[in-house]
Parts: C-alpha cells; structure tokens; sequence
C-alpha cells in the first residue's frame, strides 16, 4: 500500500519539477541575454605577390645548349714513310704548339741519297745538253733539254722528300691524342695524332622551328656585325663562367632523331685568358656549355615570369577593387624563365606571380608585396 502511494506521488511531482526548472532556466537565460553579443568573424582573403607589366621592346633570349667543339681538326699523318727518329715533346696529349713546329722526325737516310742521285742525273743531262749544242743539231737540243729538266723536276721532288720527313704543325694548336713513339716505323698517310687548331672554336646549337624563327639566320652576305650574338656559360670548379661568340651558320638539315634544327655558334681564340677574368678557363674541346642567343627584336611586348602562367595560355591579374580577374593571352614565345606575351595584357595590368590552388574569377585577394 505504502509503494503504490510513493509511485504514485513521484508520477505527480516529476512533471511539475521539470516544469520548476524549466521555467528557471529560462528567466536566467533572459536576464543574461543583454550580456551576449554576437561575434564577426572575417574571411581569409588568399595573399598575393604581384608585378606591374608594361610593354616594352625585347630582344628574346634563346637558350640551347652544346658540346664545344675545334673549327679544325686533323688527323696528323706523314707524307713519306720510314723509322720514327724524333719525336717532340710538343707531340704529347694536351700540348700547345705553334705552326712550323717540328712534332717528330723519321730517318731521312734513304731519301737522302734519292737527292744524291737526282743531283747526279741532273749533271749528266746537263753534259749532254753542252754536247748537243756543240753540235749544232736541234732535235739533239730539244731531248736534251726536256731531258734535262726532267732530271731538275726529279731533284726538286727528291728534296721534297727529305723535307717532309720533319713533319711541322700546320697550324697553332693543341694535341687531342697520339699514336706514336721512337723507332715506330710509319707509313705513307697513316695517322699518328689527332691536333686541332686554337683560333676558333665551334658549338652546335639544336633549336626548334619557334626558336629559330625569331633568330636572324646569318647568310652568306650577313656582316659580322649583323650575326647574332650568343653567350656561352658553364659551370667549372662550382663557378660559372661565359664566353662570347656570334651565330656564324644555319646547318640546313634536319637532325632525324629529335627533328630539330642547328645553328653553329663560333667562339675566337677560345684558348685566351680573359683580362678581366683572369680565372676563367680555357673552352676546351669536349666542354658542355648553355648557351643565350639574341634573337629577333620584338616591339610592344610584356615579358612575365613562367611561374606568372596558368593552363597554358591565362594569367590572373588584380583590378583597382582587388578582385582577381582572369585573362586569356597570345604568347609568342615561351623561354627558359619567362613568357613574352603580345596580346591580353595592358600597360600597368597587375599580373600575380604568386601560385593559387584555388582560383574564381572575381573573388577577392590581398596584395602582400610586389615582384620586380
């Protein structure tokens, strides 16, 4: 009995203490109400690096890249055969020579006494040439005088002979490799030595057809003045370097592997010490370069950054509302680091050099600084 009255008052107050609470959860919430207020929160506005562009007149810079390479080189070869007797040490791998120079001497011995002979020849028709004018008789005359001068022609070769067993440097050089040592007995037109010329130097440049048809391609009636100018650079002991050179020559053909194209750049004394460089190394054959043309003059161009270009042909700029916007460009040409644009772009347009993940058109941006 005593249960059924306990559950039975707990069923009557239960609602009514929610009630009680309810309603003064609600008189506290009222009275504290003037004390909340609510709070601004501001958007994030993505942070941007911009540049000004205005047009100017550029010369484009085209890059390549080569192997250097002699404008000369031979393979050094004896004009007469027989046993090495000398041999120079100027005739030795990376050795400088002059032209005149003697590399190496075979044994003169044998054509020696060719002279000897020749000589005699030359005594005995002249005898005969005395005798035949003594007697007066023309067609005696006329053999012996061809006679005679044959046996001069066959002196002179003779000592011809004797002479090219000195070989000499035909140019100013250095020696790429040798073959050869004393006593080596070589034979007529056998290379012993590759050595090549110091008084020029040459790089072929690959370019494809856009890079080549905003170079001036030199003719043969292009001055020295109007050939391009070119700046060769490489990396040696961690320093860079360059050289200066002219693009001489257009190769006209078409390399079947890659189907680009060669202009051949040409160094002069290669091998010289700069004054103002005194460090700077020789551009040795075999040497890996960059290379820097000049090409054609373009008027009323914008040159940006790569970094500045998006899917493939747009830019995003900032308007006066600092807004971005998006603008669709002409490039007419895409270098090394930058993209040189003739359409699309104002003077004084605002272009972002800074990479967006997310971009609309109109959405607005905070300018953090500006790029040169």
């Amino acid at each position: 009995m005593k249960q059924k009255i306990g559950s039975l008052i707990t069923s009557k107050l239960l609602p009514l203490t929610i009630i009680v609470f309810a309603i003064i959860i609600a008189f506290m919430l009222r009275i504290s109400g003037n004390q909340f207020s609510p709070v601004s929160v501001d958007a994030v506005l993505p942070q941007v690096k911009i540049m000004v562009v205005e047009p100017s007149t550029i010369k484009v810079p085209i890059h390549s890249q080569g192997v250097v390479i002699p404008k000369t080189e031979i393979r050094l070869a004896p004009e007469v055969s027989g046993k090495v007797m000398k041999v120079s040490p100027k005739l030795s791998s990376g050795t400088f020579f002059k032209k005149g120079d003697i590399l190496f001497e075979i044994d003169p011995t044998n054509y020696e006494l060719e002279v000897t002979r020749a000589r005699a020849a030359v005594a005995k028709a002249k005898l005969s040439l005395t005798h035949a004018k003594s007697r007066g008789a023309k067609a005696l005359i006329a053999e012996a005088k061809s006679s005679y001068y044959a046996t001069i022609a066959g002196l002179n070769m003779a000592k011809e002979q004797v002479a090219k067993t000195k070989i000499k440097a035909p140019f100013d050089g250095v020696v790429k490799d040798t073959n050869i040592g004393f006593g080596q007995v070589v034979a007529y037109g056998a290379p012993v030595a590759t050595i090549y010329a110091t008084d020029m130097a040459e790089v072929r440049l690959p370019l494809t057809d856009v890079q080549l048809g905003l170079i001036d391609i030199p003719t043969e009636n292009t001055t020295l003045e109007e050939q391009p100018d070119v700046e060769l650079s490489a990396i040696y002991a961690g320093k860079k370097y360059s050289w200066q050179g002219k693009i001489v020559r257009f190769e006209s053909s078409i390399d079947q592997r890659n189907r680009l194209q060669y202009v051949v750049a040409q160094v002069d004394e290669p091998f010289k010490t700069d004054p103002q460089d005194p460090k700077r190394p020789m551009l040795v054959s075999g040497l890996f370069v960059r290379s820097k043309i000049n090409g054609k003059q373009l008027e009323n161009v914008i040159s940006v950054p790569r970094i500045a270009l998006r899917n493939g042909n747009t830019v995003l700029t900032v308007d006066k509302s600092y807004r971005l916007k998006i603008k669709m460009v002409n490039i007419v040409y895409r270098g090394k680091d930058q993209v040189f644009i003739d359409e699309g772009l104002e003077a004084f347009d605002k272009v972002i050099v800074t990479p967006l993940n997310v971009v609309v058109d109109g959405m607005k941006v905070q300018v953090s600084g500006r790029s040169e």
